[in-house]
Formats: structure tokens, sequence, C-alpha cells
């Protein structure tokens, strides 16, 4: 099964689709050197060579037969009729649905619709029918992306017109696991509020839209996302639960089995609980069939039975995350940790308190095993290590089983006896709370989390790494079990310093963040800090991304923050920043706002005693050893014209922000306030082709151009802008390509 899904997992990332079948083949020919082959090498050969051929021909199939009906829908804008199979969700421009489309020809496939009008009283089960524009799933902004098809999604549609609606009679039996689901959660909804009703959701259904942005971050940052995306832990509360009620343990077993498969397919069937349902399968029929239980083989089983249903499922980060965590528990735990050991002369007090020692040892243990294989994965992907995990999940993993428990029992007796639901519903509240605040408490200690794109915090990793390959393989005892944890936390102490020390050895230092579709530039001096816009794509992650960038750094305050103008682009993730760093001034233009952004600004800066001061002339600032000016607008046309600029010194090095302007300001600022030879410029507007003009770039001679951008179908950087900057001999970078960018004047 090994070789099987490997050939997939290079499949879908290296083999481009149209070589899956040659591929194939030349594996199968090469299962001829196996005939060739003595003894277990033979068949080593024969089965390694043929389970290559098999995944690459199942991954060509696959697209034949249920990718190729979806793919003819590409570019067309076409009538179709499908079927709902999730609920709603909202956008911002209306709904979007999973649903079935039956094509004319061929299998049916799954597409994602969003819906603009006419989807009044849509929900699931439904029978659609209608008009779309479909374009693909598989690249978004001529980048490939994994987040549908891993969901078996490889089209979407666009501009959809619903002509009809029809809602049956009878549901499909597979979406009564959802229409229960929603049940659940509906019921959770009327019991619990904010973070702790939504941790509750997550738990008990997979849920996870009732969380708060800024807790789903905290979450992240302190390595505990995990509690909620069901998984193991859930699936063995599960199993375990329905093992202490009374009757035959065969019978018990072989009923937990289906209960699994449908407690599955009620949280969406997601890999890491398809995985734990298979994992637990095998080993209940262990015992009965007389079998003993392999944790690799069943580990193996699982991956591979996921892989068929989908192959594209090798590219969902979850997955990802899911099998290497318990590959790792699987592999490093029993190295890690010590055997238990009674001792039958000790008293029953010393033995309980040798108990619970040996189980906080056994959580660390374990928590550290299943970051060993992950990490490497939350660094690629996140760009973002955890180091407080092996704490938090101690303070909270043993609650899991209890909120989970306590959720899915309040929720149904809500749904029967609603008193009684509500009544026992307190102690799973103040456990939930016991959950949120240590969570969101555990997320604001300095250096909980750390960016990965630090060349002083790779280096700590990779020393973190043969610490804990020491201890796998010496095992050490007593107190030379304290080598590998001193000696990981005394390097990762010189490693932040040392990354704080080359970082900001210059007089003025300059962070373009890398926030998506978006602006955040942190200027640094002398330990000291401000800040030019705070937003990006991802709603609020503009502001976590700004304090881990700050924090990692030993800032954690803010001498200014400047909001150049109220773009949800440049200012959505304020809030979450005010939340994790003290910010001492807050300034932002003096300009009408219809978006309602504005007005949010100000009541979140009131919650932290902070005064929006409008900016109608020029004001400066020292910090460190540099000045900052901040300039009034300097255009009145528009709010990205009338937007704030700020120009960062420090002796002759010099570094301009303009944020939206067009180029007819950007001359007249630079003409105003005679700016010449900047060193950096941030590009406006994110390469907009209405910004950077020629006779700019002449005027100011920048050496160095960076450009905050990120996914988007503005077409930006655009080919004007680029071949503008080119002429005028300015290095460029691009968060999106280069990730954050760090200039030094030095």
């Amino acid at each position: 099964m090994l070789p099987f899904c490997a050939a997939v997992f290079l499949a879908v990332y290296l083999v481009p689709d149209d070589w899956h079948l040659t591929v194939g083949a030349a594996c199968f020919l090469l299962s001829v050197i196996g005939l060739f082959c003595k003894g277990r090498n033979r068949t080593r050969v024969l089965f390694t060579t043929i389970s290559f051929c098999l995944g690459f021909v199942w991954c060509a199939v696959y697209q034949m037969v249920w990718c190729a009906p979806a793919r003819a829908y590409i570019g067309e804008t076409k009538p179709f009729s499908a079927c709902v199979i999730s609920y709603p969700k909202e956008t911002d421009y209306g709904v979007s649905v999973t649903a079935e489309v039956q094509p004319k020809a061929g299998n049916t496939f799954r597409a994602c619709l969003y819906l603009n009008e006419g989807y009044q009283g849509l929900t699931l089960g439904d029978e659609i029918s209608g008009t779309g524009s479909f374009t693909t799933a598989e690249v978004i902004h001529d980048r490939e992306v994994s987040y549908y098809t891993a969901q078996g999604i490889h089209v979407l549609g666009k501009k959809v017109k619903l002509e009809q609606i029809v809602h049956p009679e009878r549901m499909e039996w597979k979406l009564y696991p959802l229409k229960f689901a929603r049940w659940i959660q509906t019921n959770l909804d009327a019991m619990y509020r904010g973070d702790s009703g939504g941790l509750l959701k997550a738990m008990t259904t997979g849920d996870k839209s009732g969380m708060s942005d800024s807790f789903r971050n905290a979450l992240s940052r302190i390595g505990l996302s995990h509690i909620t995306a069901v998984s193991g832990m859930h699936m063995v509360f599960l199993v375990e639960f329905i093992l202490l009620l009374p009757g035959n343990r065969r019978w018990k077993c072989l009923a937990a089995i289906p209960l699994m498969y449908c407690f599955a397919l009620l949280t969406g069937g997601a890999p890491s609980v398809v995985r734990a349902a298979v994992m637990e399968t095998l080993l209940l029929l262990g015992p009965i069939l007389r079998r003993q239980y392999d944790p690799i083989t069943a580990l193996s089983a699982a991956l591979f039975l996921i892989l068929v249903q989908n192959p594209w499922a090798a590219g969902s980060v979850g997955l990802q995350l899911s099998f290497t965590s318990v590959l790792g528990i699987q592999l490093l735990l029993p190295k890690l940790l010590p055997d238990w050991q009674e001792d039958p002369g000790e008293s029953k007090r010393m033995h309980w308190v040798r108990k619970q020692l040996w189980n906080v040892k056994q959580m660390m243990a374990l928590t550290i095993s299943a970051m060993g294989f992950t990490v490497p994965l939350t660094v690629l992907y996140f760009d973002q290590v955890s180091v407080i995990a092996p704490i938090s999940n101690l303070l909270v993993v043993w609650s899991v089983s209890l909120l989970m428990g306590g959720g899915f029992l309040t929720a149904m007796l809500y749904g029967a006896l609603p008193i009684v639901g509500v009544v026992l519903s307190w102690p799973v509240k103040a456990l939930a709370w016991y959950a949120v605040t240590v969570g969101k408490g555990l997320a604001a200690v300095p250096f909980a989390a750390l960016k990965g794109d630090s060349p002083w915090i790779r280096l700590w990793l990779l020393a973190a790494y043969g610490l804990l390959f020491y201890a796998c393989r010496r095992k050490p005892k007593g107190w030379k079990a304290v080598i590998p944890v001193a000696g990981t936390l005394a390097i990762l102490v010189l490693a932040l310093i040392a990354n704080r020390t080359t970082t900001l050895s210059g007089n003025l230092t300059t962070g373009v963040l890398d926030v998506g579709q978006g602006q955040c530039v942190a200027l640094l001096s002398g330990g000291e800090a401000i800040a030019v816009d705070c937003g990006g794509t991802e709603g609020n992650a503009a502001g976590d991304e700004l304090a881990d960038y700050l924090n990692q750094l030993g800032i954690f305050e803010l001498k200014l923050l400047v909001l150049t103008h109220y773009d949800s682009d440049h200012i959505n993730g304020v809030g979450e920043l005010l939340e994790r760093v003290r910010v001492e001034r807050l300034v932002a233009p003096e300009v009408e706002d219809n978006s309602g952004n504005r007005a949010e600004i100000e009541e979140m800066a009131q919650q932290y005693d902070l005064e929006v001061e409008t900016v109608t002339a020029d004001q400066e600032l020292l910090f460190g050893e540099a000045q900052a000016q901040v300039f009034a607008p300097a255009g009145e046309e528009s709010d990205n014209d009338a937007c704030l600029s700020v120009l960062a010194s420090a002796g002759t090095f010099d570094v301009l922000i303009t944020g939206d302007m067009g180029s007819q300001v950007e001359d007249t600022l630079s003409r105003r306030e005679h700016i010449a030879d900047v060193e950096v410029l941030v590009v406006s507007h994110h390469g907009s082709r209405y910004s950077t003009s020629m006779e700019f770039l002449k005027r100011i001679t920048p050496k160095v151009g960076v450009i905050s951008v990120g996914d988007n179908s503005y077409g930006h950087p655009t080919q004007d802008v680029l071949d503008r900057l080119e002429e005028a001999e300015v290095d460029v970078y691009r968060t999106d390509l280069n990730g954050t960018v760090t200039i030094k004047d030095q």
C-alpha cells in the first residue's frame, strides 16, 4: 500500500497529468527486473513496481472517469442541473454551495457554486437548475491550489443564475448525517456563546465557523489547532464510551465500527477522522479475527483508502499533518517515553505522585513525538513553529474528551428536554471557558510561536532535531534526560538574540510583511518600531503577522501606527494587532468613509483607550536612531489619492511608503516635499498600472522597490509597472514571491 500511496503523491505533486499512464507503463516494465531477482528480493521488487504502476494508472483513470466531465465545463457558460450537498455559506456577495452536477454525458461531479441572487430558501438536498460560468478550481490567479481538489471539487461555478429550485420529498441517505450535524450545531448555538460555543461546535461536528479569527489564530500559535479537527482522540473517546457500556465486548466492538463511520459522515468526512476510523476499526477487529494490530500497517491502509477515493486528497494540508503526526507518535514515542516501573516498597502517596509525574512526561513526549514530523510541514505551509505547544497540550488536551462528550450530550438533551440540556451545560461552559482562557493566555506569552523564515530559527530547528535524535538513540535517564530539553532552550535563546542583533544591526530596518493582497510595513530602529498599515487577504491575519514579526525581535509595543487610508486590505488586521501589541499613537487621514471601516477602527481604538488622530498637516516623529515624516494627503479626488504617506530616514538612507496613491498624486507629493534619492520604495497600490509613473521614479531614484501583493483578481502587479521599474534599474522584491522582505540601511 505504501508504494501505491507514494505513486499518488508523486502524480499529484511532480508528474504532469498527461504523463500518468506513461509513467505507470514504465513502472510495469520495470517490474520485469523482479523476474530476475531471487528469494525475497523478487517479491519486493515486483510488489513495489506493480504498486507504483497501479498508483499512476489509478490517477489517470480517476481523471478520465471523474475529472474529465468536470473539466469539460471549464471556460464555458452552460446550463446545468445539480443536487445541493451542503448548506449555503455566506460570502461577501451572496452564498456558496457544494453541488453534485449531472452532466449530459459522464459521471456526476462536484462543483462549488457561487450565487449572488435567487438563493433564498435554498437548503441541503435541493435539486436546482440554471446557468453558470465555470472556471477551474485547480488553478486560481495563476497558482495551483489544493483546497478544492482535496475535496473532490475541480470546477467553480461563477455568476450562477438559478432558474428552478425543487425541494424533494425525500433526501438522499448520505445527506442525513449533515442534517443531523446542523441540528446539533443549532442546539449548541442556543446554549453556548462566543468562542466557547465555537470550540464545542468544532469538536463535535467539525464546524469551525463559530470561532473568532483571533481565537483560531491563537490556537494555531500555541499548537492546539488539532483539538478543533475531529480526529483520533475524538474517535477514541467514542469507542471507549461504547466499550464502557454493559454487554459482550465482541458485540460492542462490532457495534462501535458503524457508529464510527456515522460520526465520520457527521463531521464531514475529513481525512483526519477517516484515518482515525480506519485505524480504530483495524484495532477493534484484531482480537476478533485473531490478528495482531500493527499501527503502521493500519496507518498505511487508511491513507490507501482515502487516496483511492480521491487521489487529489494527497494535496490536503490537513491530511498531511494528520498522518505525519500519527507517524511521529508511533515511531518516536516509544523511544522518548521511559517505561513505567512499579516499586513494591513505596507508599501509596509516593506511588500517586510518581504516577502523575509519569503522566506529565507521557503528555510532553506525546506532543514532541507528534511535532517531530509536522513541524517541517507547518514551517513549509504556514511559516510558523509553536514553541509553547508542549505546555499548551499538557494544560488543555486532557479536557478535549470531556468537552466533546459534554457538548454532544447537552446538544442531544436540549433537542429533547431543553431545560435539562441548559442545566447540564453549565459545567461544560466552565470547562470550555477554561480551555478558551488558557488558549488565549498562552498565545499572548512572548515567543509562543516563531516565524520559520528566519535563518537563525531554522538553525535552531536543525539543532533541536539533532538533540531529538540523540534522545531517541540514547534514551538518557536521570539528570542526563534534561540535556536535550535544556540544550534546545539554550540554543533557542541564542538564536533569538542572534536574530534580533542581525535584524536591528543598522539604524533603520524596514520589514514589508507578507500579508497576501494588502500592506503592512514595519519600520524599526534602536529597539523601537512604527508600522504603516495593517491589512491583508486573510481577515485579521495581518495583525498576527505584524505582532509575531515584532515579538520575535523582542519588541512588544509600537510608538506609532499609521493607517494610510481605510481600505480593508490596509486596516483589517488592526483589531488583532491592538489585542496583542501596545500602540502609543494611531494616526489616519481625515476622509469620509462609506464602508464603515473608519467607524470600526475608531470603536476598536476606544476599547484600548487609544485616540485616532487625524492628520491634516505634516508630522515628524523620532524613533530610535531614525525619524519618520507623516505627510498629509497630497490629493483629494478619491480615498486612494487622499491617503497618508510616510518617509522614514536614518542619515542618508530613506524609505518611502505612499499607500495606494495614483501616479499624479505621487508626483505632486514628491515635488511638494522635495523627495529625492530614496533608497527603498514600497511600490504604491500593490503595483497598479495607475501608480508609479516613470517621471516619479526618475525624480526619487529608488534603488530597491518592494511590492506588497498576494493572489488577486486585479492583475497586480501589472506588467506596465514591472517594466517601468526595470527601466529605472530598480531591484524589485515581491511579497508573493519572496515572502516577508526585510531591508537594512547597511
